[in-house]
């Protein structure tokens, strides 16, 4: 709990058991488990419980916990029986928590406002990871993954709610991430670079957006094929941005070719 951020934890959401387990620090950690350890720390006072919200319903509250401040100053990372410093493991399983969340088939898409309450829970402890994994280069390569993945989808949220500058800023820093785990070519890596474009045009930057989105189209063309999907979504953002400029018929015939190939 307190490898994740100093931010309430949407705890149904986050700890999964499977995840856990799969741990040696957690070793044979199951559902039972995690609720009684959980009642265990309230009782004594080291976290606050909530159990009034649910999230089956974004319409509804999260369930949460709060841990407060001091006692999760003094629980960071403590080094093991030999003395040796486990806050990499610890990070990894946070960031390997936020991952298996954000792929999860109940919390939806970061876009469908039925299911912010969920994603606002899920946003600090995501950005958090991220700037943890970044900062440190003992970061396994999969947990750097995990991070950005469910960071992509948090700046994703933020960017519904009209916070551009925050989502590229984040999705910049994703993409330092990926571009070294998973090399600048991989599709991954090329979705993030769209997201930024996505980003830069929402802020009204057209120009250097499309800049941006025929950049990853030749990459794109080159690494998947002109047919595939992720190329065509993005000789529409390409579109959408001649459009933004004013240069209509230009957008208009891009559409047109972006259909055919369709």
């Amino acid at each position: 709990l307190a490898a994740l951020a100093d931010a309430p934890i949407p705890y149904e959401l986050l700890l999964d058991p499977g995840t856990l387990a799969a741990s040696l620090l957690l070793k044979g950690m199951t559902g039972v488990r995690v609720w009684q350890v959980l009642q265990a720390l309230a009782g004594f006072g080291l976290i606050d419980l909530d159990t009034s919200g649910s999230w089956d319903d974004g319409s509804k509250g999260v369930r949460v916990l709060r841990l407060h401040p001091l006692v999760r100053d003094a629980s960071r990372y403590p080094p093991d029986a030999r003395g040796d410093d486990d806050r990499t493991e610890y990070l990894r399983v946070a960031a390997a928590l936020a991952g298996k969340a954000a792929r999860a088939e109940e919390i939806g898409q970061p876009e469908d406002p039925k299911r912010w309450p969920v994603w606002q829970s899920l946003v600090p402890h995501a950005f958090h990871l991220l700037d943890s994994c970044a900062a440190d280069e003992r970061f396994p390569a999969e947990a750097r993954e995990e991070a950005a993945y469910a960071a992509q989808l948090a700046a994703r949220y933020r960017a519904e709610h009209g916070s551009y500058a925050e989502a590229e800023s984040r999705c910049r820093l994703d993409l330092d991430i990926r571009s070294r785990v998973l090399g600048a070519d991989h599709p991954s890596t090329l979705n993030t670079r769209c997201e930024i474009a996505r980003m830069m045009g929402e802020r009204g930057d057209y120009a250097r957006a499309e800049a941006e989105y025929r950049a990853v189209l030749d990459a794109q063309a080159r690494v998947l094929g002109a047919g595939h999907p992720d190329t065509l979504a993005t000789r529409h953002g390409i579109a959408r941005m001649m459009g933004e400029r004013g240069d209509h018929a230009g957008a208009e015939a891009e559409y047109r070719a972006s259909r055919t190939a369709r």
